[in-house]
C-alpha cells in the first residue's frame, strides 16, 4: 500500500500483511467532514526531497511514480535498486525525473504497458 504524504514530503510504503496492493492517496477531497484511515503494519520510508506529492501509482515491474506537485515533476523509484530486491522498493532506491515542463501535477497514471500519464 503506498500513501504520499505531503507534510513530511516523502512518500511511504505501508507493508500490510495481506497479499494485495492498494493506493492511497492522503490528498483525497473531503468537503465539511473529517475523515479517518486506520492502518496496522509497518511504514517504510520510500524516498525524500519531494515537495507536496499528490499523485501515486505503481507498474506490473514494481516501480512507483509520484505527481510531485511542488517540484513540478513526475517521479519514478526504481524497483530493484539501492538494495531492494527485485520489483519492491526502498529508501535507498533510484528516483528519476520524469519528462520535463510539467507545471502542477497532480496525478499520475500507468498502463499495463507500463505507459506513464
Amino acid at each position: 500500500m503506498l500513501k504520499t504524504m505531503s507534510a513530511f514530503r516523502l512518500v511511504r510504503r505501508l507493508v500490510s500483511p495481506v497479499a494485495f496492493m492498494a493506493i492511497f492517496l492522503v490528498a483525497l477531497p473531503c468537503v465539511g467532514r473529517a475523515q479517518t484511515a486506520i492502518f496496522r503494519g509497518t511504514v517504510n520510508p520510500l524516498g525524500s526531497g519531494f515537495s507536496n506529492p499528490t499523485g501515486v501509482a505503481v507498474d506490473g515491474a514494481g516501480n512507483v511514480f509520484v505527481a510531485d506537485s511542488g517540484n513540478n515533476a513526475v517521479k519514478e523509484i526504481v524497483a530493484g535498486t539501492g538494495g531492494a530486491a527485485a520489483g519492491t522498493v526502498n529508501a535507498s532506491s533510484t528516483i528519476n525525473s520524469l519528462g520535463s515542463g510539467f507545471s502542477n501535477p497532480t496525478g499520475v497514471a500507468v498502463d499495463g504497458a507500463g505507459n506513464v500519464f
